[in-house]
């Protein structure tokens, strides 16, 4: 990854978008084809810190809800392929403003992971625990770019209040 960034060819040559709309795309948003690669992304962020923080909320609870799953299931997620998914997607954080998309990445792979784990015998139990689960991942959401958190309007009010008040204690 750190060869591809460092040394690999850049998509955007002067030719790319004409190209593309000329064969029938026309890009609303340039996206990678309008990246700065000398933008100072720090910046960005110091500038968003609050909004890239409740990504804390999300990540909280979709944590949680793994770890419970794999608790009340007795499955081990391998440590490798955790730092595997860690190590790729760190540098995506600090290049690419959308934390929403690079933490749903990261939750996907690890459902596919662990879908892919051989199961106990399923019991009343552990399928109400996951009934349960995927009914509490229905009601919240993680958004993208530097919205981070939602929820119905009263929790989400709630919750973001609290949220508020501790950043503002500590920062």
């Amino acid at each position: 990854m750190l060869l591809l960034y460092q040394f690999g060819y850049s998509i955007s040559t002067a030719n790319s978008i004409q190209f593309l709309q000329e064969h029938g795309l026309t890009l609303v948003l340039k996206g990678i084809y309008g990246y700065d690669p000398h933008y100072n992304v720090l910046n960005f962020y110091k500038a968003h810190m609050y909004g890239y923080l409740t990504y804390l909320i999300s990540l909280f609870f979709a944590s949680a809800t793994f770890y419970i799953y794999c608790r009340s299931n007795k499955i081990s997620i391998s440590k490798k392929f955790l730092a595997v998914q860690v190590v790729f997607l760190i540098p995506l954080f600090y290049i690419a403003y959308d934390w929403g998309r690079w933490i749903n990445i990261f939750f996907t792979l690890l459902t596919i992971f662990i879908a892919g784990e051989q199961q106990l015998v399923s019991t009343l139990k552990k399928d109400i625990t996951a009934i349960l689960l995927i009914a509490f991942n229905s009601l919240w959401r993680m958004l993208l770019f530097t919205a981070g958190f939602l929820t119905f309007p009263v929790i989400d009010s709630i919750i973001k209040k609290l949220y508020y008040f501790i950043y503002f204690k500590l920062f």
